[in-house]
């Protein structure tokens, strides 16, 4: 017998406020249910906070003080609980099998 294994999907974001709730829409409809949601917020100017917080607790949100990729992924690999951890763009809508 085969387990399921944990999967954290993390999405970095910087001013995406406007596309988050599609990306979250398409994950909310994955057949893989063993999954968490880990999203970055860069320094957004724009309403990404307030969509944020009105997913939670569905999704754990963490920050980056700057616009850098690279150091937004590692915060979010850190906050990861899952043991495979995979990347989705805050301005994609993933297929329902996409995990």
């Amino acid at each position: 017998m085969t387990s399921e294994r944990s999967v954290t999907v993390v999405i970095n974001t910087y001013n995406r406020g406007a596309s988050l709730p599609a990306t979250f829409a398409g994950l909310q409809q994955q057949r893989y249910r063993n999954f968490e949601v880990v999203v970055v917020n860069g320094p957004s100017t724009d309403n990404t906070e307030r969509v944020l917080a009105a997913w939670a607790p569905w999704i754990r949100v963490g920050s980056c003080d700057a616009a850098h990729l690279g150091r937004s992924r590692n915060i979010g690999v850190n906050l990861a609980a899952g043991e495979i951890v995979a990347f989705v763009d805050d301005d994609a809508i993933p297929e329902n099998d996409w995990i």
